[in-house]
């Protein structure tokens, strides 16, 4: 007779077996609990989405049956939030939470098919007295959306070992899978100690001394090392083993510079995928670095879509891909992607270059986010062992950058380096170690130290300068490139900026790049070669007709339109006449420039336009532009003021520069421009020109606004009695000194007219700020022979008394110090006035803006005369003064034909590699009288590798046709 069989345990085997099905759907393997099991029905092995184990189990018991949901839980609402599971002596609950491997309790609803499950812990226990419980929520289903939850219990608990202060074991106890990733992230673990001899090394050993740049340790040629301990390169690339030839294609491209295509082909000659993984994370990286993600992109992932990797290698590879599509503008999928990465925290704690990887992900969720993300536990994750390792390798790098300028500095002598000596390699190791992480933002910072060690050790290989200004741009450092480029500019060799901004092509610009790549054309532009300012000029007209894509493409942090306009504005003078043409015909077609800050910045590129540019169709089509607008305007006479009627003119900035352009051959407009000079609008005084030929009437009623707006600012800086910033930018104060300049100007041109006293009384003002005085006195300095002479005598006192006390410590501003700009103006208005105790002073003094005063003062003095003090003083190490003693030898020499010691001065100080001393010299070349010394330095700077050298050249000869 059959014996007829439990229903309890009936039911229990369909909820096992249903809970089995569950879990292998979410690609976990489950096994059955051996026989002789006291309270784990199921063991669960968890497997990631790949199928790939992890190595964790989870022990389950399941409770199948209609009793188990029998006590509910539920909220306030009535809704129910989960089932109480009941242990009445509390020994299964003390036994799963005591239990080695973490345990679930799963309650199977078979009528609604959903399996519930709740991680035992000690806070998750109740007790009942003599018994425990624990809520199974209702939330918590057995599914592919809670399989994130489900692998965090089966890798809770996981804690990695101690490395800090590990010895070197040269990887002994690094498996042969994870070498060449350890030898790439944290190479420290693998490479031999310094001190420990080897008899012959590994090939991940190779590559871990070359990552860390102890290249002396794998050059072959010493007599010290045994045969056969540091491998031959020839016999590498030949080598039959794919890691010694690996190692030899990372030598090539890391060390001689070359051999990118033998290192991408190793991705496909590998044999194993950890193999195929370490070369195309290396190629990537150095994609990336060479500003060409998108072929970075494609090498990862040819190897992502085989699909063979393990878990921390393929994270590894998606990372790398992360990356990439940051540089691509894709932060989205980007920061998906960093996000997947985070599971190595849990799945391999114990592998410090898996905690790497997760620690450069954390950087990309919270730099891809747009600062969004929580900045605690990026910066936890980023609390890496091997960015620790990173950092020292950096301290030391910089510790032998302060050793070599201190021992410069004791030896009275400057540093010198090369892109090679101990703080490169140091530098350059960071730096590699941060890109074969993908760590963007570290690598970033260490390749701009780098750049700079380099400049500023350089013993002047033009080469090695190109290579820095282009690493600072491609690692997006706009703000050190621009003082890099100003220097170089100045001093030389700009040759070396004019090769940096030919390598630069927009069309291949990064997000990381792009604001350095318009940075670099911007402060390259006067030295561009005509064919690249054309081609740059091109491009920011094509993106200008579109923006919206420009923004979508690299997701700038910075105001696009402003960017490009100014990039193209510096560009004007330095184009061909074609593309200025096509500026032009750009500029008659813009619609109506109503945002005040894009039609400002169109207005400073068609200022830059040459008059001569202008043909007489265009000044027609800017007539009808502005006409068109008025009876637009006229229809509309409340738009300014009514919201709801939009102006559809153009912003004033623009409107004053197209008048200006006007006003050069249309005398209506500049009776009008003269009709809103008396009203006192300073913008159509810019567009009118030459202020010599405003009427007396318009003359009168400008100095009576003028001095009125300067009475104003002067009453308010009286009431300033401490340099707060906030005081300062609450007054209407002009903090450029336009208003006090163009009353300078129009007092030395109008005299009849001049109004004196308000400039007097600006300059006599005892005010905790100076800045707003740099513009009268520059002023007063070109105009100062104009000056009537009562007016000259007022002017002494006030002047010498702030080229004795003319600086100000500002809190929030740092140091205003004018005194060089009255020194400057003194000199030219009342040389005499200054004593030869203050030229010594001046001389010797700290500000570049003095010492120049004082090259002014001995020219004053005369050139012949002081010829000697400024043959000394030519030595000085600040360019500016080195210029302004070539403009004023220059003007001497333009008169003395007989002085033998002027030209020699001069060409020596023309001889600079910068463009500082011929742009001085330039400045008042058209203005020299014809002599054959002026003919001589027209042709020494017909070719200077400045444009606007070349226009100052280019204007002398026509005044000599003239």
């Amino acid at each position: 007779m059959g014996r007829r069989g439990s229903e309890t345990e009936q039911t229990g085997n369909i909820g096992e077996t249903a809970v089995t099905l569950e879990f292998q759907q979410l690609q976990w393997h489950v096994a059955p609990n051996p026989a002789g099991e006291v309270g784990t029905d199921l063991l669960l092995q968890a497997r990631d989405a790949r199928r790939f184990d992890l190595g964790a189990i989870v022990g389950a018991q399941v409770k199948s049956g209609p009793s188990f949901f029998d006590t509910p839980e539920s909220d306030d609402a009535g809704d129910v939030v989960g089932w109480w599971f009941r242990d009445p002596n509390g020994e299964y609950l003390k036994y799963w939470r005591d239990h080695t491997v973490p345990h679930i309790v799963v309650l199977h609803d078979a009528s609604e098919k959903k399996s519930y499950w709740v991680h035992v812990t000690a806070e998750r226990i109740k007790s009942t007295g003599k018994g425990a419980k624990i809520l199974v929520p209702k939330a918590s289903v057995v599914d592919a959306e809670h399989a994130d939850e489900l692998f965090k219990v089966a890798t809770v608990g996981r804690v990695g070992p101690r490395w800090e202060g590990s010895a070197w074991d040269e990887g002994g106890s690094i498996l042969s899978p994870d070498q060449l990733r350890y030898a790439l992230l944290t190479p420290r673990l693998i490479a031999p100690h310094p001190n420990r001899p080897v008899d012959e090394l590994r090939p991940d050993q190779a590559i871990a001394l070359l990552v860390k740049m102890r290249l002396h340790e794998l050059d072959p040629t010493p007599l010290h090392k045994k045969k056969g301990a540091v491998p031959d390169l020839a016999e590498c690339r030949t080598s039959k083993a794919w890691r010694w030839q690996f190692y030899a294609a990372l030598h090539d491209v890391l060390i001689e510079e070359k051999g990118r295509e033998a290192l991408e082909a190793l991705i496909e000659t590998a044999s194993k995928p950890h193999e195929s993984a370490a070369a195309a994370v290396f190629a990537c990286a150095m994609r990336v670095e060479s500003q060409d993600p998108l072929a970075g992109l494609a090498l990862v992932d040819r190897v992502l879509t085989e699909d063979k990797c393990d878990p921390i290698d393929h994270d590894w590879l998606l990372l790398h891909k992360s990356r990439c599509l940051v540089e691509l503008g894709e932060l989205e999928e980007a920061r998906r992607l960093a996000f997947e990465v985070q599971r190595l925290r849990t799945i391999a704690p114990q592998d410090p270059t898996a905690m790497a990887i997760a620690g450069s992900g954390a950087d990309i969720i919270f730099t891809a986010g747009k600062w969004s993300s929580d900045l605690s536990q990026v910066i936890t994750g980023r609390d890496t062992l091997a960015a620790w390792w990173r950092g020292q390798e950096v301290a030391w790098g910089l510790q032998n950058h302060f050793d070599d300028h201190f021992n410069a500095w004791a030896q009275g002598s400057t540093p010198t380096g090369d892109a090679g000596d101990d703080t490169w390699l140091k530098l350059r190791t960071a730096s590699l170690l941060a890109s074969t992480a993908a760590d963007h933002s570290s690598w970033r910072h260490t390749s701009g130290l780098r750049a700079q060690h380099i400049l500023t050790f350089t013993a002047g290989d033009q080469d090695d300068i190109i290579g820095a200004l282009t690493l600072l741009r491609r690692v997006g450092d706009s703000k050190t490139l621009k003082k890099a480029c100003h220097r170089l500019l100045q001093s030389g060799p700009a040759a070396a900026v004019r090769a940096a901004a030919s390598l630069v092509n927009l069309e291949a610009a990064s997000t990381t790049s792009i604001r350095a790549d318009l940075q670099l054309i911007a402060d390259a532009a006067d030295v561009l070669e005509t064919e690249t300012a054309d081609v740059h000029a091109r491009w920011i007209l094509s993106t200008l007709a579109d923006v919206a894509k420009f923004k979508m493409r690299f997701k700038p942090n910075f105001y696009a339109t402003n960017m490009l306009l100014e990039t193209l504005r510096v560009l004007v003078q330095v184009v061909s006449p074609t593309v200025r043409r096509e500026l032009i015909d750009t500029v008659l077609a813009l619609p109506p420039q109503t945002n005040k800050s894009t039609a400002h910045d169109w207005a400073n590129v068609v200022a830059q336009i040459p008059d001569d540019a202008w043909t007489d169709d265009d000044r027609r089509a800017i007539f009808e532009r502005r006409s068109s607008v008025d009876v637009d305007s006229a229809e509309h006479p409340d738009a300014p003021e009514n919201p709801d009627v939009p102006d559809s003119r153009d912003a004033p900035d623009l409107r004053n520069v197209f008048d200006r352009v006007l006003a050069d051959r249309d005398q209506q407009n500049r009776e009008a421009l003269e009709a809103r000079i008396r009203e006192g609008d300073l913008g159509a005084l810019r567009a009118f020109g030459d202020i010599r030929d405003l009427d007396q009437t318009t003359v009168q009623k400008l100095l009576e606004n003028l001095s009125a707006q300067l009475d104003q600012q002067i009453e308010e800086l009286q009431g300033l009695e401490s340099p707060g910033h906030e005081d300062f930018f609450a007054t209407s104060t002009d903090h450029e000194g336009y208003v006090a300049g163009t009353l300078v100007m129009i007092n030395a041109w109008h005299p009849s007219a001049a109004c004196w006293a308000p400039i007097v009384r600006l300059l006599s003002l005892d005010c905790p700020f100076a800045d707003h005085l740099r513009n009268p006195l520059k002023k007063l300095r070109q105009v100062s022979r104009r000056l009537p002479p009562e007016i000259a005598d007022t002017l002494i006192e006030p002047l010498r008394l702030l080229m004795l006390n003319g600086v100000r410590n500002q809190y929030f501003f740092g140091i205003e110090d004018v005194r060089g700009e009255a020194a400057a103006a003194l000199v030219a208005i009342r040389p005499s006035a200054i004593s030869d105790q203050e030229l010594w002073d001046l001389m010797t003094a700290d500000t570049s803006e003095q010492r120049q005063a004082a090259v002014r003062l001995i020219a004053a003095r005369g050139v012949s005369q002081g010829c000697d003090t400024l043959w000394a003083m030519s030595r000085d190490s600040d360019p500016w003064v080195r210029a302004a003693i070539a403009n004023q030898v220059a003007v001497a020499a333009s008169q003395a034909d007989t002085d033998d010691r002027f030209l020699p001065l001069l060409m020596r100080l023309l001889s600079s590699e910068g463009t500082l001393v011929a742009r001085l010299v330039a400045v008042d070349l058209k203005r020299l009288a014809r002599s054959d010394n002026a003919d001589k330095l027209a042709e020494v700077l017909r070719d200077n590798i400045s444009s606007e050298v070349r226009r100052a050249v280019a204007s002398y000869d026509r005044a000599i046709t003239a």
